[in-house]
């Protein structure tokens, strides 16, 4: 990008306007003449997986993660309250990663177009685009933000107490199975900081296992589609596979019923 801006200053005498015009190219289009940002020369996904909090969030968190697996993979509201600039950034900035599947990059809309990572109190626009937003992920530093009145969200996130809360209207869709259970003893054991084969456990390798996990489920749903999902005899695992594939955009079927039974 900087060869390009320079060649642009270079070509118009260093005229401003021009240097903004293929700056803003960039950033809106990833393009500008006959470079785009998105051709493998220059981009690769897995660059954005090395900048991740994974393993701190299993390890901070320890089960109650799946909770945020849940929420991403589903689209669901989640609001992050942090007590510091960094340690916000670091978690929210690693929130898409659990979907892997749905890309990771900044250019992906699936992902980092759900991210919000500061709001502030004071601000109305931004307490009227999340107010409006049917999902998002976003982060603050106020906890005023959890008792606004026109904010509503699915799961609150308290970094300094380390404590994930489901809103109540948000418990049903929440329902977990014995996916989550599996995912969950999984990636808590190989991020279990009392066991030594731990230490040797990466963000990418936490990432991918969660994404094998995930592309396991909506094999299953491709598989059994709506009519065989809706006859799985353990209804928690029906329902969840209902919502996932309804998240997916996979199934045209109802997530709504009442499901009963969870893990």
């Amino acid at each position: 990008i900087l060869n390009v801006l320079l060649k642009q200053y270079v070509d118009t005498s260093g005229e401003p306007v021009k240097i903004l015009e293929a700056y803003l190219s960039f950033m809106t289009q990833q393009k500008f003449g006959t470079l785009s940002l998105t051709d493998d020369e220059f981009f690769d996904e897995k660059i954005f997986l090395n900048v991740s909090s994974m393993k701190n969030l299993w390890v901070d968190f320890g089960y109650d993660a799946i909770i945020l697996f849940n929420a991403v993979l589903l689209k669901k509201r989640i609001l992050v309250v942090g007590d510091t600039i960094t340690n916000l950034l670091n978690v929210i900035r690693t929130l898409p990663q659990f979907v892997l599947h749905r890309g990771v990059g900044p250019f992906s809309d699936a992902a980092f177009s759900l991210l919000r990572p500061i709001v502030l109190e004071s601000s109305q626009m931004q307490l009227d685009g999340l107010s409006q937003a049917g999902v998002y992920i976003a982060g603050t530093l106020d906890p005023r933000l959890t008792t606004h009145k026109n904010i509503k969200y699915d799961i609150v996130v308290s970094l300094s107490e380390r404590r994930i809360t489901i809103a109540s209207e948000a418990e049903n869709d929440m329902r977990m199975c014995s996916f989550h259970k599996e995912v969950a003893n999984h990636i808590v054991s190989i991020t279990n900081i009392e066991e030594s084969k731990s230490i040797n456990t990466t963000n990418i390798d936490i990432i991918n296992s969660l994404n094998e996990f995930t592309l396991k489920a909506i094999k299953q749903i491709q598989t059994l589609g709506s009519n065989g999902i809706a006859e799985i005899k353990n209804s928690s695992t029906s329902q969840f596979l209902q919502r996932l594939a309804a998240s997916e955009g996979l199934l045209s079927i109802d997530a709504d019923a009442t499901v009963e039974e969870s893990i």
